[in-house]
């Protein structure tokens, strides 16, 4: 099949779910023998002309925080449109609303609903307009939608929306010993909680670094990796947030073999959201076996389920934070080890990408026919 990717940033992923997942389900099924091609954004770090066997076509956008994602996602679906692709995937709700394109032009049109983005803080009464329009289109032009967890697929479906449920995925955790993080950052494993994700105000970021300053020491140190998405205000935040705090580590975007050594190395996993999707980076925390405290928001408890794997409370304040923290603290060695293993366990059952790929390419064979 010729296959077409469109709505993420780009890829190979840096940061961010959408490409994340995009890269992981991409890289896959070129291997597989499709013709696979991922639209980039002039502006992403990417290596030339193909990535693994993937096709990069860039596609230019205007680069500012509220028009960057729709002027290239709308110049995208209109390049999708000219070309002879079998599969058009969008992905996200905001391009969807571009999906009309490619779907006029006589394409099979498949999107994929990864969070309900207008329910962000981030956005005012416009783009949230403009998202809630994305969603109709994401639900009514495509030949088949697909959405990332199972309350997606119940609020659609109590709607009368056909839906098909195929969630996001990650790769078997495998051991790194703390070679780069203890020459980079001086931890030695253990000895630190660990945030992954965009510096953004539903990650709940700020409020867990302010928590987390109400503990007493001695202490495990923090370490937020990821970075401000979206120009700079979130990044402002976390700067006054941390200030004067030498235990807080900010060590940028982290890839490759510094992710993989945090993750395998941390004492916990830790995200204080206030609104998800499926969250990629606490299944791939799972995945290496590391327990986690998370707030109580309903992607949090589908992703952990009845395994025990985290330790779920409310996370909505600096207060709550503090008390989650010290609460994990209190859990004996054996409880943690016991959390870890119950995650990496779930994940192996429930969230691969082999999986996700075999559920797509049916997906794709049935539109077809």
């Amino acid at each position: 099949m010729r296959i077409a990717f469109l709505g993420q940033k780009g890829i190979p992923a840096t940061w961010g779910g959408v490409e994340t997942h995009v890269e992981a389900v991409a890289l896959r099924l070129a291997g597989r023998g499709h013709e696979v091609t991922a639209y980039v954004r002039r502006w992403w770090d990417a290596p030339g002309a193909e990535h693994g066997g993937v096709r990069l076509r860039r596609v230019p956008g205007i680069r500012t925080t509220h028009l960057d994602a729709a002027s290239h996602s709308a110049l995208a679906a209109l390049d999708a449109a000219l070309h002879r692709y079998d599969i058009v995937h969008v992905h996200s709700i905001g391009p969807a609303l571009f999906s009309v394109l490619p779907r006029l032009a006589g394409r099979r049109v498949v999107t994929t609903i990864h969070g309900l983005d207008y329910r962000s803080d981030k956005w005012g009464g416009v783009a949230r307009l403009a998202l809630r329009m994305g969603e109709q289109a994401a639900l009514r032009v495509p030949h088949r939608t697909v959405v990332i967890s199972r309350r997606f697929e119940e609020h659609y479906r109590t709607r009368g929306h056909r839906v098909e449920y195929v969630p996001n995925g990650v790769d078997a955790g495998a051991p790194a010993p703390p070679d780069w993080i203890r020459r980079a950052l001086g931890l030695v494993g253990g000895d630190y909680w660990l945030f992954l994700g965009r510096w953004a105000p539903n990650k709940g970021v700020v409020e867990l670094v302010r928590g987390y300053r109400e503990l007493t020491a001695p202490r495990p140190r923090l370490v937020v990796a990821g970075a401000d998405a979206d120009g700079g205000a979130m990044a402002r935040e976390l700067e006054a947030a941390c200030e004067g705090e030498r235990d807080v580590i900010r060590p940028g975007v982290v890839t490759g073999r510094a992710k993989a050594e945090l993750l395998a190395n941390a004492l916990g996993v830790v995200s204080a959201a206030s609104l998800e999707g499926l969250p990629i980076a606490l299944l791939e925390a799972m995945s290496h076996g590391r327990p986690c405290v998370v707030s109580d928001i309903p992607a949090h408890q589908e992703a952990i389920g009845d395994s025990g794997a985290a330790l779920v409370v409310p996370m909505r304040t600096p207060d709550d934070v503090a008390t989650a923290l010290t609460r994990f603290l209190a859990l004996s060695v054996a409880d943690r080890r016991a959390m870890g293993e119950a995650g990496r366990a779930r994940v192996a059952a429930e969230y691969t990408w082999d999986s996700v790929v075999d559920r797509l390419e049916t997906i794709y064979a049935e539109v077809l026919a």
